[in-house]
């Protein structure tokens, strides 16, 4: 497991500022909090991009959403 490893590595967790500021044993229970954290914050972008995509899809005139190609110039002759 990755908290194991990190552990046996001698690394650590310091937090600069907030709430949790210090140092923290990486396998303990705010290791833990902040992995349950990311995966909903995840969740959560993932879930807002989904709904962007699709009020943008709603938005859109036709198959190919986007600025329209130039026009070509016109080839003399």
């Amino acid at each position: 497991m990755l908290a194991e490893e990190l552990k046996a590595s001698d690394v650590g967790l310091e937090f600069l500022t907030g709430e949790l500021k210090g140092s923290h044993n990486p396998s303990g229970i705010v290791f833990t909090v902040l992995a349950a954290l990311s995966g909903m914050e995840r969740e959560y972008i993932r879930d807002r991009t989904l709904e962007g995509h699709e009020s943008a899809r709603k938005r859109s005139s036709g198959p190919c959403p986007g600025p329209r190609p130039a026009p070509r110039p016109r080839r003399p002759g």
